[in-house]
């Protein structure tokens, strides 16, 4: 029996097929193993990515997390006042997909607001341990990142572009301070757990 090109099983999802030939590779599907494997794959990739009504997120939401990655200018003159603030949480990815289908969810995606900063976290696990790379925005010159919580302690860099990473953390909460001479944001809660 020959099997279902993939590129066919692709245009059927993507709905560039006839209607008979729609018809074809679903009863191939139904009928072959190897086929039916990726057919189902595909389907749940589909549904996974289609748009749902009412899931839609509302215009103003959007550009509020758009806003976030605009740069804002740089003031030459002007002098640094000390910023010292406690985060107000923004957006937790997860909360998005706690109503979908899909479980095998590998990363996680933060945003937090202090005063005029926001601070962006990406979250990838593997096993017992994290990997967070984040970002402030904007950024804070010649800036340290630390990862605390009553186990450990650990620092990292921040780049010149507000980037900072840290590498295979234990899991668990943590605070998270980003400091320079005249600036100190604090992230009370950071989960770093699936």
């Amino acid at each position: 029996m020959k099997h279902i090109d993939f590129a066919k099983l692709v245009e059927r999802f993507e709905g560039s097929l006839r209607p008979e030939d729609v018809r074809l590779v679903d009863e191939h599907a139904s009928n072959c193993r190897v086929c039916s494997t990726s057919y189902r794959k595909l389907a749940d990739i589909f549904a996974y990515t289609a748009p749902v009504e009412s899931e839609a997120v509302p215009q103003a939401t959007t550009a509020r997390i758009l806003n976030i990655y605009q740069r804002k200018p740089a003031q030459a003159d002007a002098p640094q006042p000390e910023r010292r603030g406690l985060a107000t949480f923004l957006f937790d990815d997860w909360q998005m997909a706690v109503n979908e289908r899909y479980s095998g969810i590998e990363s996680r995606q933060l945003l937090f607001q202090v005063e005029e900063y926001q601070v962006d976290l990406r979250i990838e696990f593997s096993g017992e341990f994290g990997m967070v790379a984040g970002q402030i925005f904007p950024a804070i010159a010649n800036a340290t990142a630390e990862l605390i919580n009553s186990d450990r302690q650990i620092t990292a860099e921040v780049s010149e572009l507000g980037e900072f990473v840290f590498d295979a953390v234990p899991k668990g909460n943590y605070e998270l301070r980003i400091a320079s001479a005249d600036s100190e944001i604090i992230l009370e809660q950071v989960p770093i757990q699936q």
